[in-house]
C-alpha cells in the first residue's frame, strides 16, 4: 500500500515548531534560510540557531510539513526526518489524528504497525499522545536526525578525515613546487605530478567547498564556501593554463600557485576541524544534563516488576528506585525512608530526607534505601525534563544585535568578491604584474570570514544557557540576557522569597467577647482551602493546639488582602487591616500591643458579621541564604527594595536586617504594579522576584521577572528567569551570568568585525606600497581559520569563568 500523504486537515495557525536545517556554515547561510521561510505569508517569525542547526518557526496560518520542507530546500539547505511506529491504530485514523501537527509528513504501513513520518526533530511523545489518545502505543522508529553533540562530533570526524587526505596529497604537491627535493625528476614530470596531486586534493577532500558553493549558486546566493571555492579554483585553473601555454611554447606567463591551492585547502580544513571541536565543547552542556535522565524505569504492578523505557511511563504509575539510582520522574513516595541528593535540580548539596508522602524530583539521586514512588508527571513534564526544555529554548534565543549581524552577513560575501576583483584589477593596472594581482585577489577571497560573525552571538548563548542550568539559573524570556544586564534595581516580595515561606503561628489575640479557640477554629475553617503560606501556618497551628477547624467556607480570595468566607450564615473577613477597614470594621490597636518577634510578626485580622473577633500573629524567618544573596547583589551595584502586602513595620524590620534600601508594605498587587511603573518611568531598569504565582502581574510588568521556588517556579509563564532551589541564593549568579554573557557577545562581535576590517585591506595589499606588508594566500587561510576558532573559544571561556558567586 502506498504511503498516505497529508490531506485536507492541516495544522492550525499560531503553532511553533523546530526544524533541523543541515548545511549551514555562517550567518549568511542562516540568513538565507530565514529569508526564504519568511517569504511565506503563513509564517509569522523565524529564528535560526546556527550552532544547533535549528530554525524555530512560528506559523501564522495553516501549513503542512511538506511545504516547510520544500521552503528549506529552496533556500539551498536540507532537512532530516524521524519516524514513530504506532501500535493499536489503523493508517487512516493515524493520518486524521496527526495531520494537525505541522511537522507531519505522512504515514505508511510497516510490518503490522503504522509508521508516522515527521520533519526532525519532530513532535514530543506528549504531543503525539495528545493527538492519538492513550490507547495508541508509541515506539521509536527510524531517524536520520542526530542531536547537536552527535552531529557536531560527526562533523569533527569528517573534517579530521578530510584533513588527513589533504595532507597526504597537499604536502607532496608543495614539496614538488617549492623545494629542490625532487630535482632528480624532469621539470615537466614534477609539474605534472604536482597538478595531479592538487587536482585529486580538490576532487576529494576539498570537494566539500565546491559542492556547497554550487548549491548556493543554484539558489542565487553565495556563502563562505563560495569564497574558498573561488580562490582555490581560480588558482588551479590559472596554473593549468600557464602549464598548458608553456608546453605550447609561451613563456613568462607567471607562476602556477599550486602551493597556494594546497595550503589554502589544508589550512581551511584544519581551521574547520578546530572550530568543530570547539563547537562540540560548546553544545555538550545540554547533553551532559540529558545524560542524567534515566533511559528506563522499574515499574511495579503488585508483586511484579518490569523495566520499561522512561518515555512509556504515564502519571499515576508506581515505580521502584533502588539505593544509589537516579530518580527518573517526579512523584510521591509511597513506601520507604531515604535521603535524596537534589543538587542537580536545586544546586544544594545537602541530602533531603524522604518518607511516605514526600515529593521527589526527577533527576535527584536516591540514598541508601529503596523507595516506591507514584509518578506525578511523565518524562517531559518531570523537573529534569522541564529544565532540559527551558535550556533548549534559551539556546534558541537570539540577541537583539543578531539582526544587525544578519543584515551585514547577507551582503558580506558579494561585497568581498567585489573587493577581491577590484584589488586584483588595480594591482594589474598600476603595476603590470599579473602574478601579484592574482595573489591579492586570492588572499582577499580567502581571508574574509563571515563564519566568525555568524558564530559570535549564538555560541555565547548556547554556552550561557547550559552553564546557567548548572548554576541553578534558567533563562526563559526572549532577550532576557540583555535586559538582565541592564537591571539596576531589584524588588523582592517578602513572604516565601526573602523568608522561608513557612511561617509559624506565634500568638492569638481575641477581641472582646471572643476566645482564642474560637478565632483559631474559624480562621482554620476558612484557610484550610487555601495554599497561601500564612493559611497553611494557621491550619498547622490549629492542629498543633488540638483545635478542630470550624464549619466554614471560602467565598472569595482577595489578592494582597486576604479572604472572604462564611460560617453559620455570617460573613467572615480574614486578612490585613486594610481589608477590614475597607469593610467598615473597627480595629482594636491594643491587641497588637503585645506583638512578639521584635516587629517580625505578620498580622491576620478576623471579623464576623462586621465585628472584630481578634488578631492572629505569625512569624516567618529569613531563609539561611538570603543575607549572602542580598550582599552579593549589593556588591554588583544593584539598588534593592521590598514590595510586600505585609504590614509596613514587618517589611521595614526585614529591610533593616538585610540592609535593603527601600521597604514598601501593605501593597496590593495593583500597588506593586504602580510602584514598578514609577521606578521604570524614573529611568530605572527593574527586576521583580516573587513566587511566580501570586506575584505574576508584577513579574510580567518588570523589565525582568524572576520566579523563585524551584520546580513550581518553572511553570510560571510570567517569569523571564527562574532560580532553581528554594530561595534566592542563585540571584547574584543570575545577574553575573547576564553581564558576562553580554560582554562575551560584544567581545566576539568585536573580534569578528575588527578581524575583517583589518584583514581584508591587508590582504588586498593596502599597506604594501607604504610598509611592504602583505599576506600570502596561505597566511590568509590560516588567519581566516583562526578567527572562527577564536570566537568559539571566547564563548567557551564564558563557561569556565562563571563560578558561583553565591557559593
Amino acid at each position: 500500500m502506498s504511503a498516505s500523504q497529508p490531506g485536507a486537515s492541516v495544522p492550525s495557525s499560531g503553532e511553533k515548531l523546530a526544524l533541523r536545517v543541515l548545511g549551514m556554515r555562517c550567518a549568511g547561510c542562516s540568513g538565507k534560510v530565514q529569508k526564504k521561510l519568511l517569504e511565506s505569508d503563513r509564517i509569522e517569525s523565524v529564528h535560526v540557531q546556527l550552532p544547533l542547526a535549528e530554525a524555530e518557526v512560528e506559523l501564522s496560518g495553516p501549513m503542512s510539513g511538506s511545504e516547510l520542507e520544500a521552503l528549506v530546500e529552496e533556500s539551498g539547505f536540507s532537512t532530516t526526518r524521524r519516524s514513530y511506529l504506532l501500535e493499536s491504530v489503523d493508517e487512516a485514523s493515524a493520518q486524521r489524528a496527526l495531520a494537525a501537527l505541522p511537522e507531519f509528513l505522512g504515514v505508511e504501513p510497516r510490518e503490522g504497525l503504522v509508521e508516522a513520518r515527521f520533519l526532525a526533530p519532530g513532535p514530543s511523545r506528549r504531543r503525539l499522545r495528545a493527538a492519538l489518545g492513550d490507547a495508541v502505543q508509541i515506539h521509536e522508529g527510524k531517524s536520520a536526525d542526530l542531536g547537536p553533540v552527535e552531529r557536531t562530533g560527526a562533523e569533527l570526524r569528517e573534517y579530521a578525515g578530510r584533513l588527513v587526505q589533504a595532507l597526504l596529497l597537499g604536502v607532496p604537491a608543495v614539496l614538488l613546487t617549492m623545494t629542490s627535493l625532487f630535482d632528480v625528476l624532469p621539470e615537466v614530470a614534477r609539474q605534472g605530478l604536482a597538478f595531479v596531486l592538487t587536482g585529486l586534493l580538490l576532487l576529494f577532500p576539498a570537494r566539500i567547498f565546491f559542492t556547497s558553493a554550487w548549491r548556493s549558486l543554484r539558489h542565487g546566493s553565495a556563502e563562505m564556501n563560495t569564497l574558498i571555492a573561488l580562490s582555490t579554483g581560480t588558482a588551479f585553473v590559472h596554473g593549468l593554463l600557464v602549464f598548458t601555454m608553456e608546453r605550447l611554447g609561451e613563456t613568462g606567463l607567471g607562476h602556477f600557485y599550486l602551493d597556494a591551492v594546497a595550503m589554502i585547502s589544508v589550512l581551511v580544513l584544519f581551521g574547520r576541524m578546530l572550530e568543530a571541536r570547539a563547537r562540540l565543547a560548546a553544545v555538550r552542556g545540554v547533553a551532559e544534563l540529558a545524560e542524567h535522565m534515566p533511559k528506563t524505569v522499574r515499574v511495579v504492578a503488585g508483586k511484579q516488576e518490569a523495566e520499561i523505557p522512561i518515555e512509556e511511563l504515564r502519571a499515576g504509575v508506581e515505580f521502584l528506585v533502588l539505593p544509589g539510582e537516579r530518580i527518573p520522574l517526579d512523584g510521591e513516595v509511597l513506601d520507604g525512608h531515604s535521603d535524596c541528593d537534589e543538587s542537580l535540580i536545586t544546586g544544594e548539596s545537602a541530602a533531603v530526607p524522604k518518607a511516605p508522602g514526600s515529593q521527589v524530583a526527577g533527576g535527584s539521586v536516591n540514598g541508601l534505601a529503596p523507595l516506591r514512588v507514584r509518578a506525578s508527571e511523565d518524562a517531559e513534564g518531570s523537573t529534569l525534563g522541564r529544565i532540559l526544555e527551558l535550556v533548549k529554548q534559551a539556546q534558541r534565543e537570539r540577541a537583539p544585535v543578531q539582526e544587525l549581524v544578519d543584515r551585514i552577513a547577507a551582503i558580506f560575501v558579494p561585497v568581498v568578491i567585489g573587493i577581491a576583483v577590484l584589488s586584483g584589477l588595480l594591482w594589474a593596472l598600476f603595476t603590470g604584474h599579473f602574478d601579484q594581482a592574482l595573489l591579492h585577489l586570492l588572499s582577499v577571497l580567502v581571508i574574509a570570514c563571515p563564519c566568525a560573525l555568524g558564530l559570535a552571538t549564538p555560541t555565547a548563548l548556547v554556552v550561557a544557557a547550559a552553564r546557567g542550568a548548572k548554576l541553578g539559573v534558567l533563562l526563559k524570556g526572549s532577550g532576557v540576557i540583555e535586559r538582565a544586564r541592564q537591571i539596576d534595581t531589584v524588588c523582592f516580595d517578602k513572604t516565601g522569597t526573602l523568608t522561608s515561606g513557612k511561617p509559624e503561628l506565634l500568638a492569638l489575640r481575641p477581641g472582646a467577647g471572643a476566645s482564642e479557640e474560637e478565632i483559631l477554629a474559624l480562621a482554620a475553617g476558612v484557610e484550610k482551602q487555601s495554599e497561601h503560606p500564612l493559611a497553611r501556618a494557621i491550619v498547622a497551628g490549629a492542629e498543633q493546639r488540638g483545635v478542630e477547624p470550624a464549619e466554614a467556607s471560602m467565598l472569595e480570595l482577595l489578592p494582597g488582602q486576604g479572604v472572604r468566607g462564611e460560617s453559620a450564615g455570617q460573613e467572615l473577613l480574614l486578612g490585613n487591616e486594610g481589608l477590614l477597614r475597607e469593610h467598615g470594621v473597627e480595629l482594636d490597636a491594643s491587641l497588637r500591643s503585645e506583638s512578639p518577634g521584635e516587629g517580625w510578626a505578620s498580622e491576620v485580622w478576623l471579623a464576623r458579621g462586621g465585628k472584630l473577633l481578634g488578631l492572629l500573629q505569625l512569624s516567618d524567618a529569613l531563609r539561611p541564604e538570603t543575607k549572602a544573596a542580598v550582599q552579593g547583589c549589593r556588591q554588583l551595584g544593584l539598588r534593592l527594595a521590598i514590595l510586600s502586602g505585609d504590614r509596613q513595620e514587618v517589611v521595614q524590620a526585614a529591610a533593616n536586617e538585610l540592609a535593603i534600601d527601600d521597604a514598601f508594605g501593605q501593597l496590593t498587587p495593583n500597588d506593586k504594579l504602580a510602584r514598578i511603573d514609577s521606578l521604570e518611568k524614573a529611568g530605572q531598569r527593574v527586576a521583580m522576584l516573587g513566587d511566580g504565582i501570586n506575584d505574576a502581574p508584577a513579574l510580567s510588568r518588570a523589565s525582568v521577572g524572576i520566579a523563585v521556588g524551584g520546580r513550581n517556579a518553572m511553570s510560571a509563564s510570567s517569569a523571564d528567569l527562574v532560580l532553581l532551589g528554594e530561595g534566592i541564593g542563585r540571584l547574584p549568579d543570575a545577574f553575573l551570568l547576564a553581564r558576562k554573557t553580554s560582554a562575551t557577545i560584544k567581545r566576539n562581535l568585536l573580534l569578528a568585525f575588527v578581524y575583517n576590517v583589518i584583514a581584508i585591506p591587508l590582504a588586498a595589499g593596502a599597506l604594501q606600497p607604504l610598509l611592504g606588508i602583505s599576506l600570502s594566500p596561505a597566511a590568509a587561510a590560516l588567519a581566516m581559520s583562526l578567527s572562527s576558532v577564536s570566537v568559539v573559544m571566547s564563548s567557551l571561556w564564558l563557561g569556565r569563568s562563571l563560578k558561583p558567586k553565591s557559593s
